[in-house]
């Protein structure tokens, strides 16, 4: 465990030495959740460089106002090195850039950086983070020529219309290298530390080698990274390409057999192509990994319906119920099911209990009205004839 040596509302700051080597100062992400460590911490890093690992702790973009008070104690902490490289992601990639020269840099990299969030600054390039501009903290936040040190890299994802449009805007202000990195949308860092190899790609831009040389190597890593073939999965699924998306899965889920995600999107589009074998067999595997969780149960649930076995879904459908009980969509179908196995009073029970429950769902209140509705045709009907109808049955 590690403790900060500096700490206050809104950062803290970690110190950690190694017996040689540059220096590596870390700017997190606003995502960032670990209270104990910092962003780049990996153990090919730790026996590589003395870090300073600076983390926010809310959104707020690393402001002028508050990294002044730490400047001075940073900068006197830089001196005694060398070489020092700056580095961070989204968030942390603006502030690596923005404070990489007053640090006295050799060398900074922002991996999918931010140019500003003020509204003048961005136009229409990135709308996203305007909730929390505030003109106290962040005016003249924008990234300028003179607050980057000389060499610095930009590793983006120009597929994604906000990293590419912080991207131009800031090589078009500070002599940058921009170094492009398909499907990777604000999780650069991710990759390289999920694989340890963030002290490689440092020690690339240290030699000085080419965008092309970064190119090739995230895209090597990337090969084996499941996140990203869950990625590619997601971006083709919805271009209408779903035996497509399926097949990246798969490498995914060679790669991570037990990853939620990966297996959730992977049965849900089997079942989607009618797969429905392979779908409940993703779905049970799923529920051996992750048996405390609904949504496999649902899944599971879902497929066994589809398939006839009304029983088995019933039961599934009852577990997931017993699991998290605060889903209405679970509810509805739960009804939908019973009124399929000719319960229709259970399933207007059911449905009235959801209604307490989520009163405001009007998705559950109008379908307990129309199974109530034809329930009363259905007396109707049956006392004429004198037989009594499936849906009034217990």
């Amino acid at each position: 465990m590690v403790s900060p040596i500096i700490e206050t509302d809104r950062l803290r700051i970690f110190y950690r030495r190694a017996r040689t080597g540059p220096l590596l100062i870390t700017f997190a992400d606003n995502g960032f959740r670990q209270t104990d460590s910092f962003f780049g911490e990996t153990p090919s890093v730790a026996k590589a460089f003395t870090r300073i690992g600076i983390v926010a702790k809310g959104p707020d973009w690393y402001p002028r106002l508050e990294m002044e008070r730490y400047l001075d104690y940073l900068v006197e902490i830089a001196g005694r090195h060398d070489e020092v490289i700056c580095l961070g992601e989204g968030a942390g990639g603006y502030a690596a850039l923005k404070y990489s020269r007053i640090l006295g840099a050799t060398l900074a990299i922002g991996l999918s950086p931010h140019f500003s969030i003020a509204p003048d600054d961005v136009g229409a390039c990135d709308r996203r983070y305007e909730g929390h501009f505030d003109p106290e903290l962040h005016t003249g936040m924008a990234i300028a020529g003179e607050d980057v040190c000389e060499t610095a890299f930009v590793i983006h994802d120009p597929r994604d219309a906000h990293e590419r449009g912080h991207a131009h805007l800031i090589a078009a202000r500070a002599p940058v290298q921009i170094v492009a990195a398909p499907h990777c949308a604000g999780t650069v860092g991710s990759l390289l530390t999920a694989r340890d190899h963030m002290a490689d790609m440092v020690e690339m831009a240290r030699l000085g080698l080419a965008p092309s040389r970064f190119q090739r190597r995230i895209r090597l890593l990337k090969k084996g990274w499941p996140a990203y073939y869950l990625r590619l999965a997601n971006a083709v699924a919805p271009r209408g390409k779903p035996a497509v998306a399926v097949r990246f899965l798969e490498r995914a889920r060679v790669l991570d057999r037990a990853n939620f995600e990966i297996l959730m999107r992977l049965g849900t589009l089997q079942r989607r192509l009618g797969r429905l074998n392979e779908a409940e067999t993703v779905a049970r595997t799923l529920i051996t990994y992750h048996p405390d969780r609904a949504p496999p149960h649902v899944l599971l649930g879902g497929i066994l319906a589809e398939k006839g076995e009304l029983q088995k879904a019933y039961d599934s459908l009852e577990t997931a119920l017993t699991i998290n009980p605060n889903l209405p969509e679970l509810h509805l179908r739960f009804a939908t099911l019973l009124e399929r196995l000719g319960h229709g009073a259970q399933a207007i029970a059911t449905l009235e209990a959801a209604t307490q429950r989520f009163p405001k769902n009007g998705r559950l209140r109008s379908e307990m009205d129309r199974l109530q509705a034809r329930q009363a045709t259905d007396d109707g009907t049956d006392a004429q004839s004198g037989t009594a109808h499936p849906l009034s049955s217990p």
